[in-house]
């Protein structure tokens, strides 16, 4: 298992008075509905986007060991950073542990584990996820 982690921590880890209160998972974590109807093209408005490569990507999950020795362990990334927060965000938000793994070039490859959340059911896999028919 990857050892060499920089840890930052505000506070103790805990969970949040207010985070079982939320509505949702989106509502917890400040996430909009995905609607975008409406919403205007950068083209529309002559914008024009160039990316030069990415700090990071972060997805959620919600099985911290296991993404973390699969990482370290089964593909041999190395852990390279990790913060936790307590009372950060709007009101619900869950206190979360914030870990990157070394993606190569400066990037990396980052998760959040919010403590406390349950896995919503559309980011539980499906049993006909890959179809290899």
């Amino acid at each position: 298992m990857c050892h060499a982690v920089n840890w930052h921590s505000d506070n103790l880890l805990g969970e949040r008075d207010d985070a079982p209160k939320a509505k949702s998972f989106n509502d917890a974590m400040g996430v909009g509905s995905g609607d975008l109807t409406g919403t205007r093209h950068a083209s529309e408005d002559a914008v024009k986007v160039v990316l030069r490569g990415g700090d990071h990507t972060a997805r959620p999950t919600w099985k911290l060991i296991e993404t973390v020795e699969y990482y370290c362990d089964a593909l041999a990334i190395p852990l390279v950073h990790a913060i936790s927060k307590r009372g950060w965000g709007p009101l619900g938000h869950h206190d979360f542990l914030h870990f990157f793994f070394d993606a190569g070039k400066g990037d990396t490859v980052a998760f959040f584990y919010y403590i406390g959340s349950e896995q919503p059911e559309r980011y539980v896999p499906q049993e006909n996820h890959f179809n290899f028919r």
